[in-house]
């Protein structure tokens, strides 16, 4: 997806839709329209709207307010873990966060495998790999979390 497409649908979920995020960021619908249209060449997304748009759908509690983050992550190569989520730097937290990647990964494997038996996979058995495939994801950046954690300092995971 299309991190302006991303931050669109953000905005349509938003209470009021584009006119009352428009008012939340103190601007007008059609500007707010324009800025996250991508067939639009005078209005431009910038980054403090970006946060922005996420900050008051978050505080709205519009529904999967971070998806834009996620999209954004995503286009690098990346994925989003929210902060403090798995990120114990303990032995045993590690161990379990160990334990629950090599399942979420089981899964995953489990149901390709699955979904391959008649040859032929279908739009359901493609949403539960897809879904598969994202936990195992974020259980894999716990772990990489807890590791950076552990190696980190405690002093310097509290100044970042």
């Amino acid at each position: 997806m299309n991190i302006l497409d991303a931050a669109k649908r953000l905005v349509l979920a938003f209470p009021g839709s584009y006119a009352g995020m428009a008012a939340a960021l103190g601007t007008t619908p059609h500007v707010l329209r324009n800025r996250v249209s991508r067939s639009n060449d005078s209005h431009h997304l910038s980054v403090l709207d970006f946060v922005e748009i996420v900050e008051q759908a978050e505080s709205a509690n519009v529904p999967d307010a971070h998806a834009p983050l996620r999209v954004l992550a995503s286009h690098f190569g990346f994925q989003l873990v929210r902060d403090g989520h798995g990120a114990g730097a303990s032995d045993l937290s590690l161990a379990e966060q160990l334990m629950q990647a090599q399942r979420t990964s089981s899964e995953l494997i489990a149901s390709v495998i699955q979904a391959l038996q008649d040859g032929v996979i279908d739009a359901d058995e493609l949403a539960l790999i897809v879904a598969k495939r994202r936990a195992a994801g974020q259980a894999n950046c716990e772990v990489e979390t807890t590791i950076r954690n552990l190696s980190t300092p405690p002093a310097a995971r509290r100044a970042g």
